[in-house]
């Protein structure tokens, strides 16, 4: 099972974002896995991340199965850091699709990709409060690289995430 990635464009918004809402469904009916993903993502949010070439989608045979957000820096996150990382965010894959290795694939795409723009590190983070995702990002090569505060003053409160990293040969 091969996936090919590809960026996504204007016209991919609605792909993108069926996927990222079935997700935020999924974990929000989820009694394990909780996240800070909204419950509908913002389409003005995602378009920009679209117009800024940040997206992809993951499609296998013909059929988008999946997307991420590949960002190269992330000050807000990961502050103080050398610019030796690329930084994946909004990984989704279809629910028909789960259990099947999209989401490792797409992450090792990113790996590669990330690598051969002469970087060291991919680097993503989760809720530290999601055990599923943390065990996920472990198992998937990451090294568990603390956690960090963040403020989200729209919503007025705070969130803890857990830091992973990945080497890269």
């Amino acid at each position: 099972m091969c996936l090919e990635m590809k960026l996504a464009g204007p016209a991919d918004l609605p792909e993108v974002l069926s996927i990222l809402n079935e997700g935020s469904a999924w974990m929000l009916a989820s009694k394990e896995i909780k996240g800070h993903w909204p419950e509908t993502w913002p389409e003005d949010y995602i378009e920009s991340r679209i117009r800024a070439g940040e997206v992809y989608l993951a499609y296998q045979d013909g059929e988008p199965v999946g997307t991420l957000t590949l960002l190269w820096n992330d000050e807000e996150t990961w502050p103080l850091q050398p610019d030796n990382a690329g930084y994946v965010y909004h990984l989704g894959v279809r629910r028909s699709q789960a259990g099947r290795g999209i989401g490792r694939q797409m992450l090792a795409w990113a790996a590669v990709k990330v690598a051969s723009e002469g970087k060291h590190y991919l680097r993503l983070d989760c809720v530290a409060a999601n055990p599923v995702l943390r065990n996920y990002y472990s198992n998937a090569g990451f090294t568990p690289k603390g956690t960090t505060i963040l403020t989200d003053e729209k919503a007025g409160r705070t969130i803890e995430l857990a830091l992973f990293e990945k080497e890269l040969a």
